[in-house]
């Protein structure tokens, strides 16, 4: 779906059949796919479960370095702590890898950004929301959540948000973009 819609947008093409299945998401999601549907489909594929699988191990990475940096005795290294949540991890993540589903690249993205967010890097944690959240909006949950917890968040998160509305104007007309929305 978010192939058909890469494409779609290059091509000014609708992007929704009013059907509520397909490509169901915002549109900046499908000008972020533009250079994965430029490929024929079958490489796009691959690309995108190798990078899926990539971001998701990078954020489970960065996500358990949390757990042994507030390790009191220090136990359990990273080593372990990485290993142990990619055997948890595996059997849940399967489906998404296998499907070439969303849910994993958005997942990792999301760690990436908790483990940012434990460190105060706030530009960091913004632009990986609302790269989450323009992948796919589901991703609001923990971007309103920090954008209510830290403060300072707020105001990055609100002219990033602007960004995201405005991005397609970037790329295509404004009457194909207005018709989009």
């Amino acid at each position: 779906n978010y192939w058909l819609a890469g494409n779609h947008w290059l091509k000014s093409e609708p992007l929704y059949d009013n059907s509520g299945r397909g490509f169901i998401y915002l549109p900046p999601s499908a000008i972020l796919y533009i250079p994965l549907a430029i490929l024929p489909f079958p490489f796009s594929e691959i690309i995108w479960r190798i990078l899926s699988l990539g971001i998701f191990s990078y954020g489970l990475f960065h996500f358990s370095t949390l757990v042994t940096e507030n390790n009191a005795t220090k136990k359990i290294t990273i080593s372990l702590c990485f290993l142990l949540m990619t055997l948890i991890t595996i059997p849940l993540a399967f489906s998404s890898a296998r499907n070439g589903q969303m849910q994993l690249f958005m997942t990792g993205i999301l760690m990436l950004a908790i483990a940012h967010l434990s460190k105060g890097n706030w530009l960091k944690v913004t632009i990986l929301l609302l790269f989450a959240f323009a992948l796919k909006p589901t991703a609001i949950v923990l971007l309103l959540l920090v954008a209510g917890l830290f403060a300072k968040t707020r105001w990055r998160l609100f002219i990033g948000m602007i960004f995201l509305v405005f991005m397609g104007f970037l790329t295509q007309s404004p009457h194909y973009v207005i018709s989009q929305y």
